[in-house]
């Protein structure tokens, strides 16, 4: 698989993890605007603001399923998908209600393909490495933390963050499991008994950083710890297992 925006921590990745991670996904819905999909319900719905109908968000997501589970770049996804969108109208300077869901004019263009594209793999291969984690965790007790310091312009809350070794199956996963916002590069590894002894590492407290509220487009307030960019506070690969559950 090589439709990955970052393939330092998915080389040792079954596919299969994340793959099943996206077809779990086989629900559509229609968002005016990206909050009304909220956390944990991406794992049940596939969903792009500003698409209100059905035939170009089956479209969207078909395009998408070939890139996870037959490999692509972004470039040749893009390709492949603009004359579609062109066919349906939703390119460049799109002003059609019953196509958007708002009287508003929506500028579909390529930034906002990549956004599209990477928020999807990411997070479905977030959701596949949770499996892997949860599966391996009597051997990789441990997660450590590591942050997207290396950027030319870090994100001072994560890069704070790095290098810290929490318990698998510790709850601060659920709200700190990466990526933890827009554009966000960070990750964590597995980490062993032995090599938290041969490191001379010990397992960390858990941070606690102050909340703020954030208010969605329906007007309803939430609580977002500081550091998380809002709509990314759970952790996707346990909305995933709940989805199987249900």
């Amino acid at each position: 698989m090589t439709a990955r925006p970052d393939l330092r921590d998915t080389i040792y990745m079954d596919p299969g993890d994340i793959i099943a991670a996206w077809a779990e996904r086989s629900g559509y819905r229609f968002s005016e605007h990206w909050t009304d999909t909220w956390e944990g319900e991406h794992a049940a719905y596939f969903t792009v603001a500003r698409i209100a109908k059905l035939d170009l968000l089956v479209a969207v997501r078909s395009s998408l399923d070939d890139v996870i589970r037959n490999g692509g770049t972004f470039e040749q996804w893009m390709a492949n998908l603009v004359p579609e969108l062109k066919k349906h109208g939703w390119w460049g300077v799109v002003q059609d209600e019953a196509l958007t869901g708002t009287p508003d004019p929506v500028i579909v263009n390529e930034r906002r393909l990549r956004t599209i594209y990477r928020n999807n793999i990411r997070m479905s291969m977030a959701a596949g490495r949770w499996r892997k984690y949860q599966r391996e965790k009597a051997l990789f007790p441990y997660l450590r933390y590591r942050s997207d310091h290396y950027r030319k312009h870090p994100r001072l809350d994560h890069k704070s963050w790095h290098g810290i070794i929490l318990p698998v199956d510790d709850p601060t996963w659920q709200w700190m499991f990466p990526p933890n916002g827009w554009g966000c590069n960070c990750r964590v590894e597995q980490v062993s008994e032995a090599r938290m002894r041969r490191m001379g590492w010990k397992v960390d407290e858990a941070p606690n950083p102050p909340r703020h509220d954030f208010i969605t487009a329906a007007g309803e307030i939430v609580s977002v710890p500081q550091g998380i960019a809002p709509g990314f506070g759970y952790n996707p690969g346990t909305a995933h297992l709940r989805v199987l559950a249900d």
